[in-house]
């Protein structure tokens, strides 16, 4: 059984619930604009990212992509499809589309793991001495090469959405920042990281003040900006929190279990009409009970 990290599991959990609230507002509440809901928009899904480059392994194998392909695409084709039958979606929706079908971070995450794989066959091709800076060299190609299909257009669209471009776009930088944080990060210590903190912090404030006060619409690249300070900001809250808190059962469990939670949780999200009917409903019993 492999050991667990108990910071990680902890910010899998606090990422997932993140998601769950987010999604919330957005197809229940219809409540997007709120200064929270921008809060958790601006890192929960680079923070998965980030937590699944810390684990990224340095192995180039038919089994090893065998394995991913079960872990991520089976439960993608499986659970998209019974989603596109609860609402009567055609299956171009699940694979065709930008979100499809609410599963997208599994086909990204795929295809993230095809594009590590790629850049660690480049690097394994030179000495152990310029490995890293072939591997480094390789993941700024690429990601300038994504850049390059998504900004030109250089794919139709429907191709470009089952390769997930704009996703990869957005979402490759966390991926490797949290594999290199994984083998260099505890390299920096003292005073250094902690300036590096604070400054990431305060960067993250401010950017959301301008975000939420004064409709400051970023753009991409200003966005992953965004995403990286805040990722840093609660990389330091969870490292530093207690054992006690991090390794908590329940909290553990959630870590464990985000998979299954962001397959299952869209089918127990009520709709608008539901959430808008129940206050008229409630108050209605209590009328009764009241004798009104």
């Amino acid at each position: 059984m492999k050991e667990r990290i108990g910071y990680v599991d902890a910010m899998r959990a606090f990422a997932i619930i993140s998601v769950v609230v987010a999604h919330l507002n957005y197809f229940s509440f219809d409540n997007c604009n709120s200064i929270f809901d921008q809060c958790i928009t601006a890192f929960f899904m680079p923070l998965f990212f980030f937590i699944s480059g810390m684990f990224a392994k340095n192995e180039i194998s038919i089994k090893l992509l065998s394995k991913r392909t079960y872990q991520l695409i089976l439960p993608f084709c499986t659970m998209g499809c019974i989603m596109c039958w609860h609402h009567g979606l055609p299956l171009s929706e699940l694979f065709c589309t930008f979100h499809h079908a609410g599963y997208w971070f599994l086909l990204a995450l795929y295809w993230m793991h095809i594009l590590y794989m790629f850049t660690q066959i480049v690097a394994s091709s030179f000495s152990e001495r310029n490995k890293l800076i072939a591997e480094l060299g390789t993941t700024v190609v690429v990601w300038i090469g994504l850049n390059i299909v998504l900004g030109f257009h250089i794919l139709p669209t429907a191709v470009e959405h089952i390769f997930c471009v704009r996703h990869l776009v957005k979402l490759f930088p966390f991926f490797f920042f949290g594999k290199y944080y994984m083998q260099y990060g505890q390299m920096m210590k003292g005073n250094v990281r902690e300036i590096m903190v604070a400054i990431s912090i305060i960067g993250f404030c401010v950017m959301l003040f301008m975000e939420h006060y004064y409709q400051v619409s970023f753009n991409m690249y200003l966005r992953i900006l965004y995403g990286i300070l805040g990722v840093i900001g609660i990389l330091q809250v969870f490292t530093n929190l207690s054992k006690r808190v991090v390794e908590n059962r329940v909290v553990t469990y959630i870590g464990q279990h985000t998979l299954e939670i962001y397959l299952l949780h869209y089918f127990f999200l009520p709709s608008k009409e539901v959430v808008l009917q129940y206050p008229y409903s409630f108050t209605c019993r209590m009328l009764k009970l009241g004798g009104g």
